[in-house]
C-alpha cells in the first residue's frame, strides 16, 4: 500500500458503518457499571470529536456499541489499511522521532502483535493503546503535522495529548489498571 493512501485525523465524510471483524480476537463484552446519566455524559464525550451533522448517526450507533460491548470503540473510523509495523522511511514526518512513534503505535496494534487489536488492546485484556478509534486518527495526525515532537514515558492513569504551536508534547503510559475493580470501567 502506497503512504498516499494512508488517512489520519477525523476524516471530512462520514465513513461507512463496519461490523465488527471476526477474522481477529475480541475483548469480552466489559460489565455495564453505568448509570442513566454516566451512559448519557460518555454518548456526549464520544461525539466531542465529530461535526455536530453526524451525531445523528453515531449518537445511537456509539449507543449501541455501549450496550452491546461495554464500551464505545468507535469501530465505524477503524482504519482500512492493514496496521503493522512499516519501514521507518514509509511514514510521512517531519522527523524520524514522530515516525519511530507512529511505527511503534501501529505494531501494537497489529492483529500478530496485539492481544485484542480493534478494541486497541495490545496486552493484559486491559493495555490499551487508544481509547477508541478516533483518539488513534487524531493522535496520528498530530504526529504527522508536528515538527518537533517529545515523547516521556509517565506513569500515572491518563493519557495526554496536547498540540502547542507546532510541537506536539505525548506522554506515552504504560500503567497498571486493575480491571477487577468495576470503577476501572467507568474511568476508561
Amino acid at each position: 500500500m502506497d503512504y498516499a493512501d494512508f488517512t489520519y485525523g477525523i476524516p471530512n465524510e462520514l465513513p461507512p458503518f463496519r461490523e465488527i471483524d471476526d477474522s481477529v480476537p475480541h475483548a469480552p463484552k466489559r460489565p455495564q457499571v453505568l448509570d442513566e446519566k454516566e451512559r448519557r455524559l460518555a454518548i456526549e464525550n464520544s461525539l466531542r470529536y465529530f461535526p455536530k451533522d453526524w451525531h445523528h448517526i453515531l449518537g445511537p450507533e456509539f449507543l449501541e456499541e455501549l450496550e452491546r460491548l461495554g464500551h464505545i470503540y468507535m469501530h465505524r473510523f477503524r482504519p482500512n489499511y492493514d496496521m503493522l509495523a512499516r519501514p521507518i522511511s514509509q511514514y510521512r514526518c517531519n522527523s524520524k522521532k514522530a515516525a519511530s512513534i507512529m511505527l511503534m503505535i501501529q505494531n501494537n496494534l497489529d492483529p500478530k502483535v496485539a492481544q485484542y487489536p480493534h478494541e486497541l488492546i495490545t496486552y493484559g485484556g486491559n493495555g490499551g493503546v487508544f481509547q477508541n478509534w478516533a483518539q488513534y486518527l487524531i493522535t496520528m495526525g498530530y504526529i504527522v503535522l508536528s515538527n518537533y515532537f517529545t515523547a516521556c514515558l509517565y506513569w500515572k492513569e491518563k493519557y495526554t495529548y496536547k498540540k502547542k504551536r507546532d510541537h506536539i508534547i505525548s506522554i506515552i503510559s504504560n500503567i497498571y489498571n486493575p480491571s477487577f475493580e468495576l470503577k476501572y470501567f467507568k474511568r476508561s
